[in-house]
């Protein structure tokens, strides 16, 4: 047996067999003495003058009382127990932290950091860091006479447990739209992250929605979730859009400041829609697709994502591709490519270019159309400003029947604003310039398709203010298509949007 077994069974018994009075002494600031203080000064100085010192995990402990044991040791196993420098060891209980929150097994974890009893630290170095942990280690043994190279360290997660149970309701808005929803929430149930999630939502454009969802971690790195959903929605003015089934998917978790950047996720759906005409005057092309359609679809993507934040990035790169394949009916690929710079200090001016293109290949073009629902569909707040939502592309009558080609760009540049209140805030002047196409290929190879898609770009320029969440992005734009072709529904003038990703 190695010594990370001997580690990891070590650490696994000391979850079982520790004592809450250690908890308690750990915390209690009031208990340490003043001399035991100072070596709490001296161990917190001497890794953040040295923080590529060599390091040596001597023992793990926890208040773990939620999360089965095998389970935690798998998280540390994965992160922590085979650091070797405490830059390394400071990292690797960072993605502990993150990884535990994401998974739901836990609200928080605090680090604490000790020596075994007498040992002495080496010479101290002359380079010079960031503290590495906000507080000052909370135990510390005595130091002794015993010189290393290596130091010996004993960690102590507090572990702050999640609740079991959540309800909540709220509001969200979006772009003309609204709706209501209500969340109940089965959290951790066995001690291993499973999660169940029952959501309820009626809106402007969703009439009901009903989503049954269970989450568990396979391993640290890779997630299962499984979904039950039934869902009415409004689909443009003239449609009404029933589905219900099921959906199965596998999906990586490799966070960024870990050495793989590249995430997949692995999905199958199995649902039953229908489409329910609204209106009398609506166009042959919806009509033929009205009644009930059954849809099987393997999917998977591939996403590399080297950006500082998923949703307000100042820097940083996203590659995603996208499939979908429908046995007996289509191959649907589509590429998204995102690009974030700043420049000056604290990040003042943001520059963001965003590429997007994608193709469905029909199997059977003359006897099995592409539902509209399964096609492209281009312009909106969160997509080609400018125009309305599905404002571009193929029409028949009024009614918008969406691609099976697209190309869409944009160019955003975004500052603070120089005004001292407002300087560190949230908010962002924005410019942006937007363009794009969409077409129905009818059996065009697919050079000649994106050789269509390559001229004739529908176009628009704008500024506004941006209000950059963590958790979403606001964005209140004045638009102004500069380029419109025969078929574009167009929204010159205000425009309001939200959500996790723009163009």
């Amino acid at each position: 047996m190695d010594k990370d077994d001997d580690f990891l069974d070590s650490f696994e018994n000391n979850l079982s067999n520790q004592s809450n009075d250690i908890i308690k002494n750990t915390n209690n600031w009031q208990e340490v003495d003043e001399k035991t203080l100072q070596r709490q000064i001296e161990l917190n100085q001497y890794f953040s003058r040295n923080p590529t010192s060599l390091i040596q995990l001597n023992s793990l402990t926890s208040n773990n009382q939620t999360i089965r044991p095998s389970i935690l040791r798998q998280y540390v196993h994965s992160t922590i127990s085979n650091a070797k420098s405490f830059d390394e060891l400071y990292n690797g209980l960072d993605i502990l932290n993150t990884k535990l929150i994401q998974h739901g097994l836990v609200t928080s974890i605090i680090p604490n950091i000790d020596t075994p009893d007498g040992f002495k630290l080496p010479s101290a170095g002359t380079s010079t860091i960031s503290t590495y942990f906000p507080t000052l280690p909370q135990s510390f043994s005595n130091m002794g006479s015993n010189q290393s190279s290596i130091v010996d360290l004993n960690v102590n997660l507090n572990i702050t447990p999640i609740k079991k149970f959540l309800a909540k309701t709220g509001t969200n808005i979006g772009n003309s739209e609204g709706d209501g929803y209500l969340q109940f929430q089965l959290r951790n149930i066995f001690g291993g992250g499973e999660q169940l999630n029952f959501n309820f939502s009626k809106g402007t454009k969703i009439h009901s929605s009903y989503n049954l969802n269970y989450f568990q971690p396979i391993t640290p790195d890779w997630l299962f979730k499984a979904s039950l959903f039934k869902n009415s929605v409004q689909v443009g003015a003239p449609i009404d859009l029933l589905s219900q089934g099921i959906r199965l998917s596998a999906s990586s978790n490799f966070l960024s400041n870990t050495k793989t950047l590249v995430n997949h996720e692995f999905s199958t759906d199995h649902y039953l829609r229908t489409t329910k005409i609204r209106m009398n005057s609506v166009s042959d092309t919806l009509l033929f697709q009205a009644g009930n359609d059954f849809i099987s679809k393997l999917g998977y993507s591939c996403t590399f994502d080297s950006r500082d934040h998923p949703i307000v990035s100042s820097r940083g790169t996203l590659i995603k591709l996208g499939n979908e394949f429908a046995p007996d009916r289509f191959f649907k690929t589509n590429l998204e490519i995102v690009k974030n710079k700043s420049f000056f200090r604290d990040d003042f001016i943001t520059m963001a270019c965003t590429f997007k293109t994608g193709y469905i290949h029909n199997f059977f073009p003359n006897s099995k159309a592409i539902h509209r629902n399964d096609k492209f569909q281009n312009g909106g707040a969160n997509d080609i400003r400018g125009f309305q939502f599905m404002g571009l592309g193929p029409k028949d009558r009024f009614d918008s029947v969406g691609g099976d080609a697209f190309i869409s760009y944009g160019f955003s540049v975004m500052n603070k604003i120089p005004i001292w209140k407002f300087y560190d805030s949230n908010f962002r002047f924005h410019w942006f310039v937007n363009g794009g196409k969409l077409i129905n290929s009818n059996g065009k190879g697919l050079l000649n398709t994106f050789n269509d898609l390559s001229k004739q770009n529908s176009m628009s320029v704008g500024m506004g203010i941006v209000f950059r969440h963590p958790m979403a992005r606001f964005e209140l734009n004045f638009a102004i298509p500069v380029v419109t072709h025969s078929g574009d529904i167009t929204r010159k003038g205000f425009q309001y949007g939200i959500g996790l990703s723009f163009l």
